[in-house]
């Protein structure tokens, strides 16, 4: 199957125009906060630190907005990112991998892989485009070894 070229070419103006928004946030929204001092405190701070690896599933639907979206600020906040594309659009992630080499980022930094078997190297999941009922169990499947999971689902249910 896979997303109809007159459709992605048209995504790719958004692409490009989301990311260099995200680059122009970064610095501002990555800056350390000094918070108002506090009795009994010697200083208070919230310092935003990269968090490892982030694993980025992305759908067929919208393959490289929806990417866009976890690769960038991930990249921006100095985490690496394994990206798995749906099977309907497998070469949308590879187009995401040689963007980056192409730019002279460190090799790796951004993987794409076919099939994501999970592990202990990845703190951080976001995805896009699951039912809920799918994105339910997904949830329940990360929640023992990932330390933070970003779900965009139609409604939000109880588990």
């Amino acid at each position: 199957m896979g997303r109809p070229l007159a459709n992605a070419r048209g995504e790719l103006g958004g692409v490009r125009e989301r990311a260099e928004a995200m680059m122009a946030l970064a610095p501002e929204a990555l800056t350390p906060e000094v918070l108002p001092a506090k009795p009994g405190f010697a200083q208070r701070r919230i310092d935003r630190l990269p968090v490892g690896v982030v694993l980025c599933l992305a759908p067929w639907n919208y393959p490289l907005l929806t990417a866009v979206n976890c690769v960038v600020p991930s990249v921006l906040a100095g985490n690496a990112v394994m990206l798995k594309h749906s099977p309907r659009t497998p070469l949308c992630g590879d187009a995401f991998e040689r963007a980056f080499e192409a730019a002279g980022a460190p090799p790796g930094l951004v993987q794409v892989h076919g099939s994501v078997g999970g592990g202990a190297q990845t703190t951080r999941v976001a995805v896009c485009g699951l039912s809920v009922w799918r994105g339910s169990l997904f949830a329940v499947c990360c929640a023992r070894s990932v330390s933070y999971t970003h779900l965009t689902l139609p409604t939000i249910y109880s588990v």
